[in-house]
C-alpha cells in the first residue's frame, strides 16, 4: 500500500523559528552533525537522555516524553525501540513537525497514520548497506575452508534484492562467487524462482519486515520454505528476526549452520542464542560509518524537507575498538556466554571500523581470503 506523505509545501515557517531539534544523547556523531543543522536552519539543538524513550510500552504515560513534545520540536529524533504509533502520534499532532530515526527500516512507524496527522518522518535508507555486506562476506571463513573461498566455489541465494542484496551481489561478482536472487519486486539477469534461489550453499536474507500485501515477509520462512534448502547449507539472517517464526527458527538452526544477527523475539532467549552456530546482537549494520553516516543522511534528509538542498555533512572518524573484518567469532562467543547482555550490548555498541578503516591502520595484516575481500570489496574514500 502506497503511503501518502503530508503535502510538500515550502516549510519556510520552520526556518529561524528557534524551535528545538531533539536528539538522544550518545547518538553517533549526533552533536557534531546536528550542531551544523541548527546553525543552517536557525533552530536550537537539545540532547535528551535515553531514559525519556527507553522501554516505553505506552508513551502517553511518560511525563518526560509529553514535556518534550509540548516544546513543539521541529525534529524529534528517536531510537527504533520507541514505536511511532497510536498514542504517540495523537500526542504529537499539531506539535511535532517531523519525527526521525537513524534507521534503514520503518517497521517501528505507522507511516500512514503519521502522515495523515500532518507529521513528517525522515530516516536513513541504505546507510547500513555496506556494513551488512561486509558482515556477510567476512563471516564466511568461520564456516568454509579458505581454499574453497579462494576458488569461489560457493553458490549464494540472495533473498531480497534491494540496496543490500544488490550491493552484496556486486561484491560476490568481484569475488567470483555465483549467485541467484529472488525478489518479487525486482527483475534482473540472475533472478530465479524462490525454490531455485534457496537451492544454494549460502542463503542470505535481505528483506524488510512487512505484514500486508501480496508478498508479506512476516513469518515467511516456514517448513515448506526450509525444505527447499539443501542440507549442509549456511543460512545468514541480517534482515529481520520475525521473518522466521520461533518454530522455524529452531528448525533451521537444528538442520543447518546458521549465523543469526536477528531473532524472532528480541532480546532472544538463551535457547535461541545457544542453538545457532554464530550470533550477534542485531548489529550487522552497526559499523561506525553506517551509524555516523546514518546520522548524517538523516540530517541531510531533514534539511531537504526544509527546502535546503545540501551536500553530505562531514563528520569525524570514530575511536575504533575492533573491525568488521574479524570481529564476529569473539562477538558470538561473548553473547552466547552472556545472552542477557543482548540489549545492553546493542544499545551501547562500541565503534566498529569498516574495511576501509581497517586498511588505514593495518594495511598488511591479512593474506588469503580476507586480503582478497579487503582488496576487492573496500570502498576507499
Amino acid at each position: 500500500m502506497q503511503v501518502q506523505e503530508p503535502e510538500n509545501k515550502p516549510n519556510i515557517h520552520i526556518l529561524n523559528s528557534g524551535r528545538p531539534i531533539f536528539i538522544p544523547e550518545g547518538l553517533h556523531a549526533g552533536h557534531e552533525i546536528f550542531s551544523k543543522v541548527a546553525e543552517l536552519t536557525g533552530l536550537s539543538l537539545c540532547e535528551y537522555p535515553m531514559s525519556v524513550v527507553k522501554n516505553l510500552s505506552d508513551p502517553s504515560l511518560s511525563e518526560d516524553l509529553q514535556a518534550f513534545i509540548n516544546e513543539k520540536p521541529a525534529l524529534f529524533l528517536v531510537p527504533t525501540n520507541l514505536k511511532i504509533k497510536g498514542d504517540l502520534i495523537d500526542l504529537a499532532k499539531d506539535k511535532v513537525f517531523s519525527f526521525a530515526s537513524v534507521s534503514t527500516g520503518t517497521d517501528h512507524v505507522d507511516l500512514q497514520n503519521l502522515h495523515q496527522s500532518g507529521i513528517h518522518f525522515v530516516h536513513a535508507p541504505g546507510a547500513n548497506s555496506r556494513s551488512v555486506v561486509e558482515y556477510v562476506i567476512s563471516s564466511l571463513p568461520l564456516i568454509f575452508p579458505e581454499d574453497q573461498l579462494l576458488r569461489g566455489d560457493l553458490s549464494f541465494g540472495i533473498i531480497g534484492f534491494g540496496r543490500i542484496g544488490s550491493l552484496l551481489a556486486a561484491c560476490l561478482d568481484k569475488l567470483n562467487f555465483s549467485y541467484s536472487f529472488y525478489d518479487p519486486f525486482v527483475e534482473g539477469k540472475n533472478k530465479k524462482s524462490l525454490k531455485e534461489t534457496l537451492t544454494s550453499d549460502v542463503v542470505t536474507f535481505h528483506v524488510p519486515l512487512t505484514r500486508e500485501g501480496d508478498h508479506p515477509t512476516y513469518r515467511m520462512v516456514d517448513q515448506k520454505y526450509l525444505s527447499a534448502i539443501p542440507e549442509g547449507s549456511l543460512i545468514i539472517n541480517t534482515a529481520r528476526g520475525q521473518i522466521f517464526s520461533e518454530e522455524s527458527y529452531f528448525d533451521a538452526c537444528k538442520k543447518y549452520t546458521c549465523i543469526m544477527d536477528v531473532f524472532p523475539v528480541e532480546p532472544p532467549s538463551e535457547k535461541m542464542t545457544d542453538i545457532a552456530h554464530m550470533i550477534s546482537p542485531h548489529i550487522a549494520g552497526y559499523n561506525y560509518s553506517a551509524r555516523a553516516g546514518g546520522t548524517a543522511l538523516t540530517a541531510k534528509n531533514f534539511l531537504n524537507l526544509l527546502g535546503l538542498d545540501k551536500n553530505d555533512i562531514p563528520y569525524s572518524p570514530g575511536n575504533y575498538h575492533f573491525y568488521t573484518i574479524d570481529f564476529l567469532e569473539k562477538e558470538s562467543r561473548s553473547l552466547k556466554n552472556n545472552p542477557s547482555n543482548f540489549r545492553n550490548r546493542r544499545e551501547n555498541y562500541p565503534d566498529r571500523g569498516d574495511f576501509a578503516d581497517f586498511l588505514i591502520k593495518h594495511p598488511d595484516q591479512y593474506s588469503g581470503y580476507l586480503k582478497k575481500i579487503l582488496d576487492l570489496c573496500t570502498v576507499k574514500s
